[in-house]
């Protein structure tokens, strides 16, 4: 159980980074 949540944060994460990253691409 406590792996599988680890792994979804990591996910979690992973996906705000990216979609930030695409919003600061878009932006320029």
């Amino acid at each position: 159980m406590r792996i599988e949540l680890a792994k979804l944060h990591r996910q979690l994460k992973a996906t705000m980074i990216y979609v930030t990253h695409d919003q600061v691409e878009a932006m320029t």
